[in-house]
């Protein structure tokens, strides 16, 4: 049985079941600082594991495990598991070798953004490929601005954020073949990689030569799972096409460190 806690809204909740320790929790799993302590509060009243999927505010060792992304900077510890990037949600698809997905960000910390030259990228990796339909979505950080700059060609349409249903981005990937995101969307680029097919960010100039996202996108390009827009079309790079399945890993490693049968 799973039970899912919204906090700060299911606070009460929470607390009634301490007070009366009728749940019995095997692994206690949460995100974001505001759930830690609960958690924490939460094993020390009703037992099992807190499993934490960040890198927590809180010292380490209060955890049993943290699921950390390997651009993020901690010590080697017993209590760590390595990820490649964020886990993501997966939908389940069939790939149509005709459509593409572009996912635009916008204005971030980590990457300088020009509408001038992302509206370039755009219009030359659409353009490479005239055999597929490209949808090119923004995002609430996209400029304005970036439409007018866009002149896209006849297999290219944009479809802005707020007319899309609940989904909608999710069913795309699960059955686009192929996948542009710009490199400031970490979380996107790693939801692409783990629906399969060909993935490749448009590249942009980072704010610092060193910081954790653009760790991320290197180890990416080393492992040779990510193509790149300054490189032409993605059906011509040499792209290592594995889908991937952390969250099965991790889920896999979890089971067998604490609930295998002996």
């Amino acid at each position: 049985m799973v039970s899912t806690i919204s906090l700060p809204g299911d606070l009460p909740w929470l607390k009634a079941q301490w007070r009366e320790q009728r749940q019995k929790p095997d692994l206690l799993i949460g995100a974001g600082r505001a759930v830690q302590w609960a958690m924490l509060r939460t094993r020390w009243h009703l037992g099992g594991k807190a499993v934490v999927l960040m890198k927590p505010s809180l010292p380490l060792c209060m955890f049993d495990l943290i699921l950390l992304p390997e651009h993020d900077r901690a010590p080697n510890r017993s209590n760590i598991f390595r990820t490649t990037g964020m886990l993501s949600p997966v939908m389940a698809g069939e790939k149509d070798h005709c459509k593409g997905v572009i996912m635009l960000g916008g204005v971030n910390k980590h990457f300088h953004w020009d509408d001038d030259a992302v509206a370039e990228q755009v219009t030359t990796l659409t353009a490479a490929m005239p055999q597929v339909h490209w949808q090119i979505s923004d995002s609430p950080r996209t400029p304005a601005t970036l439409k007018e700059k866009l002149s896209l060609p006849d297999n290219a349409s944009l479809v802005h954020w707020r007319d899309t249903p609940d989904g909608w981005l999710s069913g795309e990937l699960a059955t686009s073949n192929y996948v542009w995101v710009s490199a400031d969307s970490a979380s996107m680029l790693y939801e692409a990689l783990s629906h399969g097919g060909r993935v490749g960010a448009i590249e942009l100039l980072p704010v610092k030569e060193q910081n954790k996202l653009v760790r991320g996108l290197g180890l990416l390009f080393d492992k040779g799972l990510l193509g790149r827009s300054s490189h032409g079309s993605l059906e011509l790079q040499k792209i290592n096409d594995i889908t991937l399945s952390e969250h099965t890993r991790c889920a896999q490693w979890i089971v067998d460190k604490w609930f295998a049968r002996v």
